[in-house]
């Protein structure tokens, strides 16, 4: 199942109701969200385990947009949909037997529940021992929990990927650290999407693009598997990066590797990266 329930948007509500201060949340925040709806996937992928990294990054395209330098493992942000796209344009380049994209919206919501209902891939509450986000805002049993721990466990910036629990099919990061661009045209409705997990590419305006996932400086609110929301593709933000989806193209071509790998020319050299180890979805 893809999206909220009316019970799960007014449960948001109020928990949002409770965190902004200077902005009155409205239920229209969340009714994007809905129906909650089946959407059946039909063509199996590889989904990237990590965000993409600084060091990726560096490697493919030869510089570092990121605010947050000087961590290479911390994930790529400051990147815009177009600039995503680019990078995903050079690995394809590289012809390795795989094509890759950025995820669906659905297939995004699919890797992030990993099997379940809840709220969160971990349950009905998130914490800042399990993801990277702004803990002083944490989401339902939680709150009272860590109430007096609030300004201690606020990190303020990225984290190395991987840094927190992975969800049950070892995606890292799902909830928190960077959001993440998804393939779809923005439409601030599920009605007439896709329900075959593939991408809109249609319906909506087509200059803004869907984000997933939370980050860093938002709330647990908004760190939650189904809870959606966009920015122009030419925007790029200190809180926004992405994750790779992976096809086989060619069995033949295939890299026997338990990586998904690229290689790149440097002073004549061959070197070969890692871009990034993957979880198979569908098997």
């Amino acid at each position: 199942m893809m999206g909220s329930s009316e019970a799960e948007v007014d449960e948001a509500l109020l928990v949002a109701k409770e965190g902004y201060v200077f902005v009155k949340p409205t239920r229209e925040w969340y009714t994007k969200e809905t129906p909650k709806h089946k959407v059946a996937i039909k063509k199996g992928f590889w989904m990237g385990k990590f965000e993409v990294t600084q060091a990726q990054w560096q490697s493919v395209m030869g510089n570092n947009p990121s605010y947050f330098k000087r961590c290479s493992q911390c994930p790529v942000e400051n990147v815009s949909w177009d600039d995503a796209r680019s990078f995903i344009s050079e690995l394809n380049a590289q012809n390795d037997g795989f094509n890759y994209s950025l995820p669906s919206e659905a297939e995004w919501e699919y890797s992030a529940r990993a099997g379940t209902t809840t709220v969160f891939a971990f349950g009905n509450s998130l914490n800042s021992s399990q993801a990277n986000f702004n803990a002083e805002y944490p989401y339902a049993s939680t709150r009272k929990k860590i109430n007096d721990m609030r300004k201690r466990d606020v990190i303020d910036r990225t984290v190395a990927v991987g840094s927190y629990q992975p969800n049950a099919w070892g995606l890292y990061d799902m909830h928190g650290n960077v959001s993440e661009w998804c393939q779809d045209i923005w439409n601030p409705s599920y009605k007439n999407l896709p329900t075959d997990g593939s991408a809109n590419l249609s319906i909506g305006d087509s200059n803004e693009y869907v984000i997933r996932g939370g980050s860093w400086n938002k709330f647990a609110v908004d760190a939650r598997s189904a809870n959606r929301t966009s920015t122009q593709q030419s925007y790029s933000m200190f809180s926004v990066g992405f994750r790779v989806v992976a096809r086989v193209k060619s069995q033949n071509n295939q890299k026997k590797s338990n990586h998904l790998i690229f290689s790149s020319q440097k002073d004549g050299n061959q070197e070969i990266y890692q871009l990034s180890t993957r979880t198979k979805i569908m098997r």
